[in-house]
């Protein structure tokens, strides 16, 4: 490092150890920088998904929220943490939406049936497809989405969660719900493929036994 004028020996170590000290993130600006961090149905009461409120019939919006997101940012990530429980066939499927669009462009729920009319951008991560008859105690559930950004005026974003009863069979409930909204700048590769939310092929890739 050149020594500027007027500056001290002493002066120069300290601010040589200083970015030493500071993360590689925090250089390079990929480290994640939280935009939000809430929590609901932690009042005494649950968020209630009745049969009717299916995928693709009428699902609850659960959470909505307008962020702004710093320059340099590319990338956001929307993370959900629950408790569910539901009366036998009491299924949850979630979906997630970055200003319209849904974070995840694929079907996450793989399968025949019944399973097979969840609409792409939705997951099920609390199912009793295989406990036919037999109502679901609480359960842990969670999911996090990952969405390259566009620019948009002002970095401003729309954030939405949308939750439904998977199959329509019977009523299932959600409490304890976490909200957490993070971002940051995920380059591309060097070999051209996009690491910024990207999907690779589903490996020992087999038949759903839904």
């Amino acid at each position: 490092m050149r020594m500027k004028k007027g500056w001290s020996k002493a002066t120069i170590l300290a601010f040589a150890g200083t970015l030493m000290a500071l993360p590689t993130g925090a250089l390079a600006g990929g480290g994640l920088t939280r935009l939000s961090a809430q929590y609901t149905a932690v009042d005494g009461n649950v968020i209630g998904i009745p049969s009717t409120a299916t995928p693709a019939g009428g699902p609850e919006q659960i959470y909505s929220n307008t962020l702004k997101v710093p320059n340099g940012n590319n990338v956001m990530y929307v993370t959900i943490q629950a408790s569910g429980f539901g009366d036998a066939g009491g299924d949850i499927a979630l979906n997630c939406q970055v200003d319209g669009t849904n974070c995840l462009s694929g079907k996450g729920t793989a399968g025949t049936g019944s399973v097979s009319s969840i609409p792409t951008g939705w997951v099920i991560p609390l199912g009793s497809e295989f406990g036919s008859g037999v109502a679901l105690g609480a359960t842990g559930l969670g999911y996090q989405w990952c969405i390259p950004l566009s620019k948009t005026k002002q970095g401003m974003h729309s954030v939405v969660i949308n939750a439904g009863n998977a199959f329509g069979f019977a009523t299932a409930w959600m409490e304890a719900v976490s909200v957490f909204v993070d971002v940051n700048n995920v380059q591309t590769s060097k070999s051209g493929t996009s690491n910024a939310c990207g999907v690779y092929a589903t490996p020992f890739s087999t038949t759903s036994p839904d």
